[in-house]
């Protein structure tokens, strides 16, 4: 248990507040930090999704005030992934952050497959730093200035700058690092308010934060596809029968956002049909897909965090507590609120959807204007108004110029319902011997066809075209496969050609050529290890495979890659070479520092352990070593045999 831990402070990393407790401390060793926080030496900190953090709460302080829960929600990114979770997903995220087993939240997060990579750098913001200064005495890595896509602070609308601090610390992934430490550019970049593009990114800092301020615990992918086809149909993308217009929506996100910006974002959509991010978003499946791509989508639709996990938000519903007058000159309640019930009609087209407001009184259903305020059209007359027309029709002192006024309509309404409904024609009126006359234009005579007739027309154009696709049979008979799925629409699926999943080629790789350049790196890299200043590091293949950052796994078949094989056999370090080279850096040490150790303490700054069991060549070099010190101190001639290095 350990005598103190730093208050965390507001916004702050739990990796920043360990970074801090290591700095008071000045432990000798690195993993020192490690061993008195969770009790293992050889634990490597997270920035974003941290785990083992029970055992944190654990070696804490007594009378401590944090918990496992108060440190994943106020100083992780876990509020960022978790709105969009999966139920199971997020349990068992959390699951992880708390225990001690293999850390998975990269995996469950979704950070793995989203291909949204995370900053290469811990960054700041330059006004955050001088007010935490001012109020602290010191300053902190916020979680909010680490999330991919926000490269504005929020709060101060200036542009984050990147730290001297890896995020991923190849050289030494045990040790902790404090923003008050690090190396911080103090330039400060104000977000011009002529920019467009300034204003996008802004506001997707914005909405990050009103998230992250708040953990909104998951509702399922069902649900968040519910949000989405609430704005899609408010704005025009969604049909009738549920299908998205993704090639109106991707057109008009890049129109917005711009080409430019949206690589730059790591969200760029690609010219192919159905590739890119675009089309899982709203993908019924329990899939994850990367926060900021939401961030995207929100900001399109003009959505904050509050508005779009709102619940009062239903989809095809009004607001709550909208009501809309009715507009029927001859209903008893016009210009009262009733209608609360909105109605959705495919036009005749169907490419549209029309928004009817009907009157639960009259039975008039019309379409208006967005604030439903204004009539625009008349669909449906109702009862009550077709009753008027009847009474006004028999009145043959009232001419139809008075009629249409009466009923806020016009000459050619009126005569076509009044033959609808049947009344009298010729209208005889007194004074006026004159008849009128009018008829209903006839319709366009339409041929009937029989279920059974147009399958087999289909199953005749199936055999005929036995390797049609579904796509050049609509475009080829659109008459009839559109008559099939409007009206024997399951039938029409059954027997409709089945979809192929054509597979992308696949790309043809110059093995030869790729086992030259990764057998070179590997050497190269190897080399670098060997001869970087500071304490040796050994030549491992996960060294290695961290700095040429490539899947060696894949290129050390000795088919395809021989040479990179070999490569990697004749660089990579057993532990007796690299014991060999640690006895002759501490050699140099000594000799530098003109001191002459004791054989324990050769050993201990060795790293050597003698009392397990030590290769005769070890303990040769060892003696031999401490010899050239003593040589070098006194300035006496030295041994005939020297250290080995590797």
């Amino acid at each position: 248990m350990i005598s103190h831990f730093p208050v965390l402070y507001p916004g702050e990393l739990l990796y920043s507040g360990c970074g801090r407790f290591s700095d008071r401390m000045k432990y000798p060793t690195i993993g020192a930090t490690m061993l008195e926080l969770f009790g293992n030496r050889l634990a490597v900190p997270a920035v974003d999704l941290p785990h083992q953090i029970d055992r944190l709460v654990e070696n804490l302080p007594p009378g401590h005030i944090y918990n496992a829960d108060t440190l994943i929600d106020q100083h992780t990114l876990l509020p960022l992934y978790a709105p969009f979770l999966t139920i199971r997903n997020f349990d068992r995220m959390r699951a992880s952050m708390r225990g001690a087993s293999r850390r998975t939240t990269n995996l469950l997060a979704g950070i793995s497959a989203g291909r949204v990579r995370p900053p290469l750098y811990l960054r700041n913001c330059p006004c955050c730093d001088a007010e935490n200064i001012k109020r602290y005495g010191e300053t902190y890595w916020h979680r909010l200035h680490q999330i991919p896509g926000v490269d504005i602070c929020p709060y101060h609308d200036v542009f984050l700058q990147d730290s001297n601090v890896l995020r991923i610390n190849t050289k030494n992934r045990h040790a902790f690092h404090t923003a008050q430490h690090a190396f911080r550019s103090e330039n400060v970049q104000a977000v011009d308010p002529e920019n467009r593009t300034h204003l996008l990114i802004a506001t997707l800092a914005k909405t990050a934060a009103g998230i992250i301020d708040k953990l909104r615990l998951p509702e399922g992918p069902l649900a968040v596809r519910e949000r989405y086809e609430d704005r899609l149909q408010a704005s025009g993308y969604l049909t009738l029968g549920g299908s998205i217009r993704l090639g109106d929506l991707r057109r008009d996100l890049i129109k917005v956002f711009t080409a430019p910006l949206l690589a730059l974002l790591q969200s760029d959509l690609p010219d192919e049909p159905g590739a890119g991010w675009l089309a899982p978003m709203f993908s019924p499946r329990e899939r994850i897909n990367a926060p900021l791509r939401h961030l995207l989508l929100m900001t399109f639709f003009g959505d904050t965090a509050d508005s779009f996990f709102d619940k009062g938000v239903t989809r095809a519903q009004p607001s709550a507590g909208s009501s809309y007058p009715c507009l029927n000159v001859v209903c008893p309640a016009h210009s009262q609120p009733l209608i609360e019930n909105l109605e959705y009609k495919r036009t005749k087209d169907r490419r549209r959807i029309l928004t009817l407001f009907r009157c639960p009184t009259c039975g008039q259903a019309s379409t208006r204007n967005n604030e439903g305020k204004k009539l625009k059209r008349v669909i449906e007359w109702g009862h009550l108004w077709e009753e008027k027309l009847k009474l006004l029709w028999s009145d043959l002192s009232l001419s139809v110029t008075h009629i249409k006024h009466a009923l806020h309509s016009d000459h050619m309404t009126i005569k076509r319902h009044a033959a609808k409904a049947g009344l009298p024609f010729p209208r005889l009126r007194q004074g006026r011997p004159s008849v009128m006359k009018f008829t209903m234009p006839l319709k366009k005579s339409r041929a009937r066809f029989t279920v059974e007739a147009r399958r087999a027309e289909y199953i005749d154009l199936r055999n005929a075209q036995p390797m049609a696709t579904g796509r050049q049979l609509r475009e080829s008979h659109a008459g009839l496969v559109t008559w099939l799925y409007r009206h024997d629409r399951e039938w029409m699926l059954k027997n409709a050609p089945r979809t192929v999943n054509w597979a992308r080629p696949k790309t043809v790789v110059d093995w030869h050529a790729r086992d030259e350049v990764v057998s070179g790196q590997v050497v190269t890299v190897a080399l670098q290890i060997k001869n970087a200043l500071g304490k040796p590091q050994r030549v491992s293949f996960a060294t290695i495979n961290r700095e040429i950052r490539a899947r060696l796994q894949l290129y050390i078949n000795p088919k395809t890659m021989p040479l990179t094989r070999l490569a990697l056999q004749g660089v990579v370090e057993n532990p007796e070479q690299f014991c060999l080279r640690r006895i002759h850096y501490v050699a140099k040490s000594f000799v530098a520092e003109n001191m002459i150790p004791s054989r324990s303490e050769f050993l201990r700054a060795a790293g050597i352990n003698p009392e397990r069991k030590v290769s005769g060549l070890i303990m040769d070099a060892t003696e031999g070593a401490l010899a050239q010190i003593s040589c070098a101190v006194e300035n006496s001639p030295p041994p005939r045999f020297s250290v080995q290095s590797a």
